[in-house]
């Protein structure tokens, strides 16, 4: 969302999830590939400890409920105003639809899948979130933190005044917010800053290089969003949720997780500099 905003998308988001959609297709299928050749590398311990606990899980639609729901509200808030509703309810569906409202009605959604409200039970699932969670705010704090100070060094302007110089345009601008982007997140370890900062030094140039189309705009935050995963290691907050929810050693989440997310990245790349290169001819 930020992202999108930074690069002057915010009327626009709904494109910008459909464009998601297509380009998330074949990076999908490099990650289900790549999963099923290394899990036969990988003993997990999960897949080898056999739970002592089984509950009934809650149905599929509850469990995919508090993802979608969100989703789905901010992309018809996107899409109002091609329909002919009263100004009333078009303001009260593009406040639902708000990116901070969306994801509160989310969150609510998931209190459905408490399976009881029980004082030890919610006082002891609470402490296990914090005790998962701890390292994860942690991580994450101290990657905007870092992400902040590289905003604040002339790295920002020096890019600017590369890309200008180097008269890049078109599709290899796609290819210039991707390397930024990965190079960020590689470094510090957070995609929302690497999404931030690069979307943040590429804005003023989309004139300069001839992007005033939405679409082909919403294909650069593709790319930036492609190198926002590349690669997730260490330093990254969701490599430890993989982790630890997985149960896997720090060795295995390099050769499985770290090595996934640099496929799918470029899997990115590639299909949007393909779309791009479609939209333009």
């Amino acid at each position: 969302m930020a992202c999108a905003g930074n690069l002057g998308l915010s009327e626009h988001i709904g494109l910008v999830i459909l464009l998601g959609l297509a380009v998330s297709i074949p990076s999908t299928f490099v990650a289900i590939i790549f999963a099923n050749k290394i899990n036969k590398n990988i003993e997990n311990q999960a897949n080898v400890e056999e739970d002592k606990e089984v509950q009934r899980l809650p149905s599929p639609f509850l469990s995919v409920l508090p993802i979608f729901l969100p989703i789905i509200l901010i992309a018809f808030a996107s899409f109002i105003l091609l329909f002919q509703f009263s100004e009333n309810t078009k303001n009260l569906i593009q406040f639902i639809g708000s990116p901070l409202i969306a994801l509160c009605l989310g969150l609510f959604a998931s209190f459905f899948l408490v399976p009881k409200w029980d004082k030890s039970f919610l006082n002891d699932l609470m402490g296990k979130g914090i005790t998962q969670a701890g390292t994860i705010l942690i991580l994450t704090g101290a990657g905007g933190a870092f992400g902040a100070l590289l905003k604040a060094t002339p790295v920002a302007q020096m890019v600017n005044d590369w890309v200008a110089d180097s008269q890049v345009s078109g599709v290899w601008l796609l290819v210039v917010g991707f390397l930024i982007a990965a190079l960020l997140k590689t470094a510090q370890g957070s995609s929302t800053s690497a999404l931030v900062i690069t979307s943040s030094m590429l804005a003023p140039l989309l004139q300069t290089v001839g992007l005033d189309s939405p679409v082909e705009i919403s294909l650069l935050v593709m790319a930036i969003g492609g190198g926002a995963m590349t690669v997730s290691h260490a330093n990254d907050s969701y490599f430890w949720v993989v982790s630890q929810f997985g149960h896997f050693s720090l060795k295995e989440a390099y050769r499985s997780l770290t090595l996934m997310s640099f496929l799918q990245g470029l899997a990115v790349l590639l299909s949007a500099v393909v779309l791009f290169i479609l939209v333009r001819n």
